[in-house]
């Protein structure tokens, strides 16, 4: 289910949650990170109840999508929509990363 958003703080924000096996899921993000571009990135995690867990330099973490451009509720969706499309090739990667496999994305 992916949900776009404005946060007061941080303003056009797009998350999509895609369960995988194991408890855990992928996380596809898009905002505007602190370099000031809009970013979309995707990670990996474990996911129970309401906590997420993640362990850095050991779970999947990829940056898919980063311009300099405005952070619109357009933008935001478009980007968000581009990444989702590349889906069916980011879990693949997911899946190659937790057997050690080469990679699939950059």
């Amino acid at each position: 289910m992916t949900r776009i958003y404005k946060d007061i703080r941080d303003g056009w924000m797009a998350r999509t949650e895609v369960p995988l096996e194991d408890d855990r899921e992928i996380r596809l993000s898009t905002y505007k990170d602190y370099t000031g571009k809009l970013v979309t990135r995707a990670q990996v995690g474990v996911a129970k109840a309401n906590s997420f867990t993640f362990v850095i330099f050991q779970d999947y973490h990829k940056t898919l999508a980063a311009n300099k451009v405005r952070c619109t509720a357009k933008a935001v969706t478009q980007q968000h929509e581009t990444a989702l499309s590349q889906l069916p090739t980011i879990i693949a990667d997911v899946t190659r990363f937790y057997t050690n496999q080469p990679a699939l994305l950059g």
